[in-house]
This record gives C-alpha cells, sequence and structure tokens, in this order.
C-alpha cells in the first residue's frame, strides 16, 4: 500500500496507491480483472 513504511515499499514487488486512495481496488483492478477480460 501508498500508506506503508518506506523501508517496505522499497523491497516490495508492486506499491499501489494508500487505502485512501482505493489502493486495494486498484490492485484488484489490475491484478485479477484484468487478466480475466482478456
Amino acid at each position: 500500500m501508498g500508506n506503508a513504511p518506506d523501508d517496505i515499499k522499497e523491497i516490495a514487488n508492486y506499491v499501489t496507491d494508500s487505502n485512501m486512495n482505493d489502493g486495494v481496488a486498484k490492485v484488484v483492478e489490475k491484478f485479477i480483472l484484468a487478466p480475466v477480460q482478456n
């Protein structure tokens, strides 16, 4: 999540927006819904 501590974001494979900016919804759309639709 975008609101994670910087040291965690540095080692993450992907960083999305914060909770307040619909970060979870964006990950679901990108990694779950988009591959199913293609």
